[in-house]
């Protein structure tokens, strides 16, 4: 199979490790490079991983190339994919799926059309502690759900402490930055959490209250109101030591998740603690490497993937929703089509 990866920075460079260790030679990979003054950094990486550049899209294309991986900043996401859909190829793409809806409808309608397998990569949803925690839940041994919790803090240079903070796209509005799209997870996997109780109602505030060198929001609190529960989140670039917990209340019981160390627990309404530990020995990675497998899975079956383009456009219109409350400071009501939210 031949590969084309249209974007090489840290997530781009993960990927294409994760393909070398899971697949070997059997994939051909091909590399896309935006910036033509940063070709020569880097290069040791391209000739250890067996990567032929381009300097050209249309180049690259032209190789045809079965899939594409679409891991270019956030704001770039949409032409490319677009772009690579024309040529035939199947689409796994970076979360968030864009950083505004412009494009994505034509999008939608390219790949159906030529019937193309697509990927919005929330890596969490193979996460092995959230996927045990969301079985619980749909066999009902917390009851229904009324309340779930959700935190992420962690200090923004210290996630790639060998680069620049300010130069990265996270600290960067036009690129979508900001944690509200960069923290998209929460928002993710608290709405798959519920299980189809979608949500009615958002609400925002938003802030950059710390002296980081960014342009964005660095800090938000988001209240999420479906029919029968509340969600509240918390996202921040400013914590350290990192957290990133997660309490969901049932009407039977409540369960606690330690993302970080893939651990949880559950507790019954009768004093019963049940402790889970998926996995001994757990690497984050370990979820990219998972998610990399089914993907291709579902090239090769054709089948389609469990959040595809569509999917990933319902979590980018809730956090656009975010977005537009946080900038208006009023509540946001959500109805099933939100295309046409005017949102920067």
């Amino acid at each position: 199979m031949k590969v084309l990866f249209i974007g090489c920075g840290s997530i781009g460079k993960r990927h294409i490790v994760n393909i070398r260790q899971l697949f070997k030679s059997d994939v051909e990979i091909l590399a896309y490079r935006t910036f033509a003054k940063s070709r020569h950094l880097h290069e040791d990486f391209f000739d250890e991983y067996s990567i032929q550049q381009y300097d050209s899209l249309n180049k690259a294309l032209s190789q045809r190339p079965e899939v594409t991986f679409i891991t270019n900043p956030t704001s770039l996401h949409i032409p490319a994919a677009i772009k690579a859909a024309y040529s035939g190829s199947h689409l796994f793409i970076e979360k968030p799926l864009s950083n505004d809806l412009k494009g994505i409808a034509k999008l939608e309608q390219l790949v159906k059309k030529k019937k193309l397998t697509t990927f919005v990569a929330f890596n969490f949803r193979f996460l092995p502690i959230l996927v045990t925690i969301n079985r619980v839940i749909a066999t009902k041994e917390i009851g229904d759900i009324l309340s779930i919790r959700a935190e992420v803090g962690q200090y923004l240079p210290e996630w790639h402490p060998h680069e620049d903070y300010s130069k990265n796209y996270s600290a960067i509005k036009s690129l979508g930055g900001g944690v509200i799209l960069d923290l998209i997870h929460e928002i993710d996997y608290t709405r798959w959490l519920l299980g189809g109780d979608e949500i009615q109602e958002v609400f925002c505030y938003s802030s950059k209250f710390s002296k980081l060198n960014i342009e964005t929001e660095d800090i938000a609190e988001i209240l999420m109101r479906t029919k029968k529960a509340v969600v509240s989140i918390h996202l921040d670039y400013l914590q350290h030591p990192s957290t990133r917990i997660c309490q969901i209340i049932g009407t039977k019981g409540k369960a606690l998740i330690d993302i970080q160390s893939n651990t949880g627990k559950v507790f019954d309404h009768y004093g019963g603690i049940t402790e889970f530990h998926p996995n001994s020995y757990f690497e984050m990675n370990f979820t990219y490497q998972d998610e990399l497998k089914y993907f291709f899975d579902c090239v090769k079956k054709r089948k389609r993937t469990i959040i595809d383009i569509t999917e990933g456009k319902k979590v980018l219109e809730l956090a656009l929703a975010v977005k537009k409350s946080a900038r208006l400071s009023k509540p946001i009501k959500i109805n099933n089509n939100l295309l046409t939210l005017d949102i920067e």
